[in-house]
């Protein structure tokens, strides 16, 4: 069931890149275009941060916990859950 609601995220993602606005991403279009054959590449498509475990989303997150550290100061005990 999560593989399947994870295609799905994913399906919506693919197909609403328009209003994503993927085509205002200029550096990446120009990586793409200068770096590697174009006809070896794919459609580029553009995860946005809300995507949980997306690399956009990890970057956010880390910023949000520097403002926090930035904010309150270092943690004096750090606990972690798995």
């Amino acid at each position: 069931m999560y593989a399947k609601i994870e295609s799905q995220r994913l399906r919506f993602i693919r197909l609403t890149q328009k209003k994503l606005r993927v085509e205002d991403y200029i550096h990446l279009r120009d990586a793409i275009n200068s770096d590697g054959n174009i006809n070896e590449l794919g459609k580029p498509t553009i995860l946005p941060s809300s995507f949980t475990g997306g690399p956009r989303y990890m970057h956010q997150r880390t910023q949000d916990a520097m403002t926090y550290v930035r904010n309150f100061g270092r943690p004096d005990l750090f606990i972690a859950f798995t």
